[in-house]
């Protein structure tokens, strides 16, 4: 896919992470590996379950050799340039980012697993 294209796509954040992904000619496990990061995990960035963090999407740009605003864009194509809000705005995306990963993994543990989970959480949370 050339950078022209990539840039008019009307792609999702995933849909374009899985078609630069194949325009490489790589596997998934090869992508997880450069992002230091589970199959699993990438797996769920390409099918939208999980929205990467923006040092992932950086480390992403940087091996396909494009603009991480390529990427970014995919996030909230309503983003204006203002560098005060741009930051903010990427605090937001990066922090639901990690929620929606935190979930993901919550929700593949075990009941026990799950409660151990919590009782931890719940004890951080006082201290």
């Amino acid at each position: 896919m050339q950078r022209k294209t990539i840039e008019q796509s009307e792609l999702t954040l995933a849909g374009l992470l899985r078609q630069m992904r194949k325009d490489a000619g790589k596997y998934q496990s090869e992508i997880a590996e450069l992002l230091k990061v589970k199959s699993v995990t990438y797996s769920a960035y390409e099918n939208g379950r999980i929205v990467p963090s923006a040092d992932k999407l950086y480390t992403l740009a940087k091996y396909y050799g494009v603009s991480a605003e390529v990427f970014l864009s995919k996030l909230d194509p309503d983003a204006t340039n203002d560098a005060v809000k741009g930051s903010e705005l990427q605090k937001v995306k990066d922090d639901a980012g990690q929620v929606d990963e935190l979930v993901y993994y919550f929700k593949n543990l075990t009941d026990s697993q799950k409660k151990a989970v919590y009782d931890l959480t719940k004890t951080l949370y006082m201290d």
